[in-house]
């Protein structure tokens, strides 16, 4: 009976350690699996990422072609800013590429972001064009009919601006379009903006002012384009 014992507790024994030494074997394979599901991912995501931005100096090339006398700089957003009485983002570029307070932020398709509000050696702070602090000479519609945008407080979480005082006699129209006037010197004019979503009247109902939904969808840039220098005289 002893033997017998020594025997099925040895069994059990041996078969414990081939079951550790299978658990610790597949453990290891599944480590390694992960780890290279991982760098799969990571690679693929850089692939797309490399496409993502070959698109967009794709599109950039095109809208430069017609504009020859703009200089850009390219910038990949690092962060969103978390204030609630602000609507900017942080670039890793500064004054060391070249780029100012007040340079044109634009998309890749030449549409109004915002401007650089803030600038250090290798960084600045782009406040976007919904930005309560936003100031722009703007033109709408065919007449070009000159107006301002300008940030809202109300506005901003919704994602829009205010479009005021318009050229006298000037009517606004929903669904017109709206571009920068180039009044100021800092952004070109044409750069477009957006177009007027609603039409509201100041108290007393005397004086109308548009709302502008931009033409850029703020929340999916990934990467923009500043206008570091432009002819001022077109």
């Amino acid at each position: 009976p002893l033997v017998s014992v020594t025997e099925s507790v040895s069994s059990w024994l041996e078969g414990l350690y081939v079951r550790l030494y299978d658990y610790d074997r597949l453990q290891a394979e599944n480590d390694a699996l992960r780890t290279q599901i991982a760098d799969a991912q990571e690679i693929a995501r850089a692939g797309r990422d490399a496409v993502e931005e070959n698109t967009r100096l794709s599109a950039l090339r095109v809208f430069a072609e017609e504009h020859p006398d703009y200089v850009f700089e390219a910038a990949r957003i690092v962060s969103w800013g978390t204030e609630t009485w602000a609507d900017s983002f942080t670039i890793a570029k500064g004054t060391a590429d070249g780029l100012e307070d007040g340079d044109c932020v634009i998309t890749e398709d030449g549409l109004l972001v915002g401007q650089v509000a803030e600038v250090g050696e290798n960084w600045a702070t782009v406040a976007t064009l919904v930005d309560v602090d936003t100031s722009v000479g703007a033109l709408v519609g065919e007449d070009g009919a000159e107006a301002m945008l300008l940030g809202d407080y109300a506005l901003m979480p919704l994602g829009q601006a205010r479009l005021a005082y318009p050229t006298e006699g000037a009517q606004l129209f929903i669904e017109e379009s709206v571009y920068t006037s180039g009044s100021g010197g800092l952004i070109p004019r044409g750069i477009v903006i957006g177009t007027i979503s609603s039409i509201q009247a100041e108290a007393g109902g005397q004086t109308e002012y548009g709302i502008v939904t931009p033409a850029v969808d703020l929340g999916s840039l990934v990467q923009v384009f500043i206008i570091k220098d432009f002819d001022h005289e077109n």
